[in-house]
């Protein structure tokens, strides 16, 4: 397999000796945008391709594929320096990007870990996160942990029902008014840890029909949401 180093913080690079069908995760520098797709084309550093329902063809800067696209493999620290593992791009790319986009294409994958996938990142948006497909992930913390310019998720479509990890997922969301997390199913989760730590902002929480009958640690996990506790209930 041959290996690419380019972009300001040499990023490794791996470009694809398949053509088949796999997941891509696509960093546009110009823009400072995220892309994930799912494409049976041959896409490399340097060339472009044009997003569903864009004007303008998004620039490759770097990008990953395949397992390097959606699977942990660096080790890295999540909520209160936790060991964590997360993709390659997360470790080079949290303090650029500010918009992530989820193409329709990429609602076919099925990670089993969104661990830190957006930590620490200045995004101002997502657009298309409904295309994220979670029905196999099991690890979900500090996936959005820090993510300070974020005002606003749409979590309607997360299915939850495989996770046992969500310590941190939230953590530091500081601008983040509401969370619909309601239709949460949280059966198998041990840890809310820390879960929405610092969630400053916050002023409507509704985790009533959370089932804790798993957790071990709740510690933290509205430390710093004074304005959250009053409408917040926990069976």
């Amino acid at each position: 397999m041959e290996r690419l180093l380019t972009g300001k913080k040499h990023a490794e690079l791996y470009k694809p000796i398949d053509l088949g069908p796999q997941p891509y995760v696509i960093w546009d520098g110009n823009t400072s945008t995220l892309y994930f797709i799912y494409s049976e084309q041959l896409l490399k550093a340097g060339s472009t391709f044009t997003p569903q329902g864009a004007d303008a063809p998004a620039t490759i800067t770097n990008i990953w594929y395949g397992d390097a696209a959606i699977m942990p493999t660096v080790n890295s620290s999540g909520f209160y320096y936790r060991p964590i593992a997360v993709p390659f791009w997360n470790e080079y790319l949290y303090y650029d990007a500010q918009k992530v986009v989820f193409e329709p294409s990429f609602a076919v994958v099925k990670p089993t870990s969104t661990a830190g996938w957006f930590r620490y990142f200045s995004i101002e948006q997502f657009d298309g996160l409904n295309y994220l497909n979670t029905s196999e992930v099991t690890d979900m913390q500090s996936m959005f942990l820090s993510c300070s310019n974020l005002k606003g998720l749409d979590l309607s479509h997360f299915d939850t029902r495989m996770v046992t990890d969500m310590n941190g997922m939230f953590a530091g969301c500081s601008l983040i008014e509401s969370l619909d997390v309601s239709h949460f199913n949280t059966g198998l989760v041990t840890n809310m840890s820390g879960m929405f730590d610092y969630c400053s902002a916050l002023q409507h929480l509704d985790i009533a029909n959370f089932d804790t009958g798993c957790v071990t640690d709740i510690s933290y996990m509205f430390n710093g949401c004074e304005a959250d506790r009053k409408s917040t209930r926990l069976n």
